[in-house]
């Protein structure tokens, strides 16, 4: 089965799903709903984040947690940057 291709200034480009899509002009808005179906693709709360975040401050090593969680010391960082801790 062939992919649907988009001609851009790049060359061909596979085409994005509609439904994947966010049609929002406000980048704070769009990188918010960006994060919000990440988190919806992997199941993870806000809750969830910010115990993992209570967790790390609680003495618990960051690889620890990460492999814990099953998620990359990135993810851990950014979580940190954008929710403090």
């Amino acid at each position: 089965m062939l992919a649907a291709y988009a001609v851009s200034k790049k060359g061909r480009q596979p085409e994005r799903s509609p439904d994947r899509l966010i049609p929002v002009s406000n980048p704070i808005e769009r990188l918010n709903k960006e994060v919000k179906r990440r988190a919806d693709v992997l199941g993870i709360t806000e809750a969830q984040i910010m115990s993992v975040l209570r967790q790390a401050e609680g003495g618990i090593p960051v690889p620890e947690l990460c492999r814990e969680h099953g998620i990359s010391s990135a993810t851990f960082y950014k979580w940190r940057a954008r929710y403090g801790g």
